[in-house]
């Protein structure tokens, strides 16, 4: 049974547990790391050049307003096995709920996990007093240190103002100038799992169902650093011996090195270009390289997204929906004054949809407004809806001429007016 010992360390036992640190670090040089931090609670305005920019910009905005909660570091060989006694390490620092900024949502959750903010407010490290010791570590500027993270743009954010102990630049080209000489070689599992070689496998979620879909063990609570960082030293490695060998990977890994998930300009290996490269080229790259190792191996599906899909008729969806839905579906309201079996009907093209939006969407398309256009009419209001008595006008109409359209609208309204003079008698 693998022998874990995830501890807690404050501001008394800090200087002991960094010696440890540093004796360890040369022969545990993958550095596995977490932070759990007050959530998010600002979001920048105006206009940005990419997604990318906007992220970086939120990422930014928030850790220089809020204060780290905890930071885990899992230390594991190149095996991905831990160092005798299976020390796993979990900073807890100065956190004040009276007057420190957070989100109610995240640090509700963060109590659920177990986090005793009442000792962190009394016992907590410093962010300033962390970030001098963690310099000094051997952790940091060195290449020989592999660092594993998920999904890490808020994690390296917040170690980076520790250590620099200023607030983020601005712009995210200055902050990866940081980041390529504090964290040289990295790797986001958000990222690696992304490759088409990984999503042939499926695997697709947050950390926990990843680990999940490949079967590694968490040790610890969910939402405390020190768990998570060793799970997700667990979970690369696991990925590494199930997706790759030690080619693939060799080539693989100078493509996504250095890259942070949802952030832009990450690249920090040596001897690649450092400007803005979208993460989908980086895939693509990447996935060229495997499949020189994995001829084999099934390229992805057409995305749907291109795709153009006829409506289908409500018979039609059922069929394709799971039960849970179709029950869903056929339990909703009816309106029972349009033609047809389902509220959500195009009289013009007598086309059935699953929903408002999907009907909506088609109104303002381009082939019912050409539908109107033959027509001569506006849509049919659900009085003219009524007269037509849900006797299938509709799908009829595509037969007939514009002459034959208003003559039959006419009837209708005639009719109407005359069912009102009655029921006023």
């Amino acid at each position: 049974m693998v022998e874990v010992n995830i501890h807690d360390i404050w501001r008394g036992n800090l200087d002991e547990e960094f010696a440890k640190i540093r004796a360890l670090v040369k022969d545990y040089p993958y550095v596995a790391m977490d932070t759990e931090f007050p959530g998010v609670v600002a979001t920048p305005m105006g206009q940005f050049r990419s997604k990318e920019d906007f992220n970086y910009q939120q990422v930014s905005c928030n850790v220089n307003m809020l204060k780290l909660i905890q930071v885990g570091f899992a230390l594991v060989n190149d095996k991905g096995e831990l160092p005798p006694g299976g020390d796993v390490w979990q900073f807890n620092f100065t956190f004040n709920l009276d007057s420190d900024m957070y989100s109610v949502e995240s640090v509700e959750m963060l109590r659920a996990a177990g986090i005793d903010f009442a000792k962190l407010k009394t016992d907590g490290i410093g962010m300033e007093e962390f970030g001098d010791l963690l310099t000094t570590s051997g952790l940091i500027t060195d290449e020989r240190i592999t660092w594993i993270t998920f999904s890490s743009g808020y994690d390296f954010g917040y170690l980076t103002r520790a250590i620099l102990n200023v607030e983020l630049p601005k712009d995210e080209s200055s902050f990866f100038s940081f980041h390529r000489i504090l964290f040289p070689k990295c790797f986001d599992v958000k990222l690696l799992i992304r490759l088409p070689i990984c999503q042939s496998a499926k695997l697709k979620g947050g950390l926990q169902e990843v680990a999940d879909q490949l079967d590694v063990k968490r040790y610890g609570a969910r939402h405390q650093a020190g768990s998570d960082a060793l799970l997700t030293a667990k979970t690369f490695f696991k990925i590494k011996q199930q997706f790759f060998d030690g080619d693939s990977w060799n080539h693989v890994s100078k493509i996504v090195c250095g890259h942070l998930t949802g952030l832009g300009e990450s690249r920090t290996v040596g001897g690649f270009p450092s400007s803005s490269q979208n993460l989908s080229s980086i895939i693509k790259e990447a996935d060229v390289k495997v499949r020189a190792w994995y001829p084999e191996m099934p390229h992805p599906s057409q995305s749907n997204k291109g795709r153009k899909r006829r409506a289908k008729f409500t018979d039609e969806i059922q069929e394709d929906l799971k039960p849970q839905k179709a029950i869903k579906l056929l339990n909703q309201e009816v309106d029972l004054d349009l033609p047809g079996d389902g509220q959500f009907y195009c009289i013009e093209c007598a086309r059935y949809f699953a929903d408002g939006d999907t009907m909506g969407k088609h109104k303002k398309s381009k082939p019912h407004k050409q539908q109107l256009r033959r027509l001569k009419e506006v849509p049919y209001s659900i009085t003219e809806a009524r007269a037509a008595g849900g006797m299938g006008v509709a799908p009829a109409i595509k037969n007939l001429t514009p002459g034959e359209v208003t003559a039959m609208n006419k009837a209708a309204k005639s009719d109407v007016k005359m069912a009102e003079e009655d029921s006023t008698k």
